[in-house]
Parts: C-alpha cells; sequence; structure tokens
C-alpha cells in the first residue's frame, strides 16, 4: 500500500515508525527517490532536520492554537476534572505567557531557557515540572533545534510540512522507542500534530484540502486524548490515515479510551490474528452472519 500510494504521486506521504522497520524504510526511500527525507533522534545516524518551530506561525494559526499544538502533542493537555485541568492550565498559562513575551522563540533549546526565566518562583517550577521536564528531553536533541543562524544549509535542506504538502514529498520518521520511549512518542506527536496543523493551513490558504497520506505503525504508543480530534477531523484536512497496532486492547491505556473512535472512524480494517477472546467475539457479532 505504502509503495504503491508513493508511486501514484499524487500526494505526500509522511511514516512515522515506532518500530524501527529497516526493510519498510528502505521501500519507503528507494519509491520516494528525491521526493524522500528522513529523521531520527538516534546518535551517531545521518538526519534531516526538524524544527516545529516556524512552521506553525501564519496569520492562519493565532498564538493560543500554536500553545495549544504543542501542549496536545507533549501530552501536556490531560482534559478535564479535579487535578487533571488544573496542571493542564497551569502548562497552558506558562507556555501562553512564554510565546508572548517571546514571539521570535526558534527551538526547543531556547524554550527551555525563556520557560525557565518565566517560572520564576518554586511553586511556579514544581507545578510546572512536566512542561520543563519534556522541554528540556526536546532540547538535547540536536536535529529538532537546527536554526538558520545556526546551521543555514542544514536548516535549508529540513522537514517543513507546509513544503511536504505542497511538493508531494515522502517523509520517514525512525523513531523506535527501545531506549529512549518518551522522547520517541514526543517526537512522533509533534510530526503529527504539525503535519495535522499544516494541512488546517494549507486548506484556509488555498481553500481546497491537501493531500497526504499518514503511517504510523506501532499506533498505540502514541493513543492519546488529543488523537481524538485528529481521527474524527482528518477526513475533511486531505490527511488519509493508516494505522498499525498489536490489539484492539492497546487503544484503552490509562488516559483515554481510543478503541471506539478508531472503529468509527476507519472504512477498512483488516485484523491478522486474534488471541484475546473477548476482541474474537466482538469481530464475530461485527462481522453479521456471514
Amino acid at each position: 500500500m505504502l509503495e504503491q500510494l508513493i508511486q501514484a504521486g499524487d500526494a505526500a506521504v509522511v511514516v512515522i515508525d515506532l518500530k524501527g522497520d529497516i526493510a519498510l524504510f528502505e521501500a519507503t526511500r528507494l519509491a520516494g527517490g528525491e521526493r524522500f527525507k528522513f529523521f531520527t533522534n538516534e546518535i551517531g545516524k545521518a538526519t534531516h532536520a526538524f524544527n516545529p518551530f516556524g512552521q506553525l506561525s501564519n496569520e492562519h494559526i493565532s498564538l493560543n492554537q500554536v500553545c495549544e499544538v504543542f501542549l496536545s502533542a507533549l501530552a501536556l493537555e490531560h482534559g478535564e476534572g479535579y487535578g487533571r485541568s488544573y496542571y493542564s492550565r497551569v502548562a497552558r498559562n506558562l507556555m501562553t505567557r512564554t510565546l508572548e513575551q517571546y514571539p521570535n522563540i526558534a527551538s526547543f533549546t531556547e524554550l527551555k531557557q525563556r520557560i525557565e526565566s518565566m517560572a520564576s518562583d518554586a511553586e511556579q517550577r514544581r507545578d510546572a515540572f512536566e512542561l520543563i521536564a519534556v522541554v528540556e528531553s526536546l532540547a538535547g536533541a540536536s536535529a529538532l533545534n537546527v536554526t538558520e543562524e545556526v546551521a543555514p544549509e542544514v536548516a535549508k535542506a529540513a522537514i517543513f510540512m507546509p513544503d511536504v504538502l505542497a511538493k508531494n514529498q515522502v517523509v520517514y520518521f525512525w523513531l523506535p522507542p527501545a531506549i529512549e520511549a518518551a522522547t520517541a512518542r514526543e517526537i512522533a506527536k509533534l510530526a503529527f500534530h504539525t503535519l495535522y496543523t499544516s494541512a488546517y493551513q494549507h486548506q484556509r490558504i488555498w481553500q481546497t484540502p491537501a493531500r497526504v497520506w499518514l503511517f504510523i505503525d506501532e499506533f498505540q504508543h502514541v493513543a492519546s486524548l488529543s488523537f481524538k480530534v485528529i481521527l474524527q477531523q482528518a477526513r475533511s484536512m486531505g490527511v488519509g490515515l493508516i494505522l498499525a497496532n498489536q490489539t484492539n486492547a492497546d487503544l484503552w491505556t490509562a488516559d483515554t479510551n481510543l478503541k471506539d473512535t478508531v472503529q468509527a472512524n476507519t472504512r477498512f480494517k483488516q485484523v491478522f490474528s486474534i488471541n484475546n477472546p473477548r476482541e474474537r467475539e466482538e469481530l464475530s457479532k461485527s462481522s453479521g452472519e456471514t
């Protein structure tokens, strides 16, 4: 499916691989040809740069929306309810104040410094610890923090989602979670939230939906509350989703239940094996009499 969609050449293709499948990577690279770019957080391996800053700023997206994109991508939007909403609002307040004070932040390295300066007292730093810790981990990934001032040639060739959509590029995110599971998940979420927001901007600018296929292998690693909206609205933005996960039970996490959302918003399903008796019974009942 991946090779056929790339070879059709009429849409962008983005792959987020949370397992590290070398056969899938090579097939994508060969099919993509000159349109192919890739990103990895593995130390010592070649990679294109991918800096989300600058990709989320134009007249079609507000500062609050930029803030929400980062909070959703970094799993800092915990939903409503006692305790949950408090820490969500703490992170949102600090991020918003920081971006208002420093609107030209160009990297997570700079964002880390600015957030620490804005969270001046001990109580603020304690309540915003999750936000500070996540930004600190992303600041350590050099390929996420390349700017034109530091490395203009690298920045020029970086993965830039508006260009991915406009030029039907083929992009592969190689993010095996074996060593840095949390960072791999955060980068994956940054990738698809940036892609989704760019598709929204594309529709606002050109008055027509983008055309892009998004593959996520080991989808269960990034299943979260914020992904519900993407599943429900992706089609209207021109984003086609191909999701692979181990079991339906993996989509039911402590934070949210994506199982029903996935079932309702996917038109075609392939099941290769079912070991769970409950899932076997559910599939049997949903299949009708044949």
